[in-house]
């Protein structure tokens, strides 16, 4: 059992300094940023507002792919991920499809519009319609309570939650319904308990 506790030790003492790959991969992103900048600080010529924002919007796919990764793949994320899976399980994995089921639609739907329209940003378009329905609708939802809808009864919602509570491995967030409190998710509950 010592052994183990040493190979962890080991390991944990490790991670806490570069090695020599870690310092080729550092300084070489850093050699690569000062290069882009003293090119187009130098040789580029007058550089305007748009320019700057936008890339004269002459980019190919690959910086503009690297930006969008880096601005989706933040350092909370890299953090916050292993504590989500390992806090509530594989809820995440829901987080996961649903950047997958996005993809497409935003780019059939969102991005052609915010280029004909010539928008950047999204600060630029007018969103209060939508900032006011959404909410609106989402309360409207959960405090009017569900439908029953086809054949769906109290015994089989029952059934199905007995199916999910025999895997632990995929706790599923229970939604609570109560007009207090008109959305609230609580980890690793069961739904009788969880309010009326």
């Amino acid at each position: 059992m010592n052994t183990t506790i040493a190979s962890v030790q080991d390991v944990i003492n490790s991670l806490e300094r570069f090695g020599v790959a870690d310092y080729v991969v550092f300084v070489l992103m850093l050699a690569v940023c000062a290069a882009i900048g003293i090119y187009y600080g130098f040789f580029d010529g007058e550089v305007t507002a748009a320019k700057y924002l936008d890339g004269g919007k002459n980019m190919n796919t690959f910086p503009v792919s690297l930006s969008l990764i880096a601005s989706i793949i933040s350092g909370i994320t890299l953090l916050g991920t292993p504590t989500e899976i390992y806090v509530y399980g594989g809820q995440y994995v829901y987080f996961c499809i649903g950047i997958f089921l996005m993809t497409p639609l935003v780019n059939k739907a969102y991005i052609p519009v915010f280029r004909e329209l010539g928008i950047s940003f999204t600060y630029e378009v007018v969103w209060l319609p939508i900032v006011m329905y959404v909410p609106a609708l989402a309360f409207s939802l959960v405090l009017v309570g569900p439908t029953p809808v086809g054949t769906w009864s109290k015994h089989q919602a029952r059934l199905v939650w007995l199916a999910g509570n025999g895997s632990t491995q995929l706790n599923h967030a229970c939604p609570n319904t109560s007009p207090i409190l008109a959305v609230q998710l609580v980890s690793q509950c069961h739904p009788y308990e969880a309010g009326p």
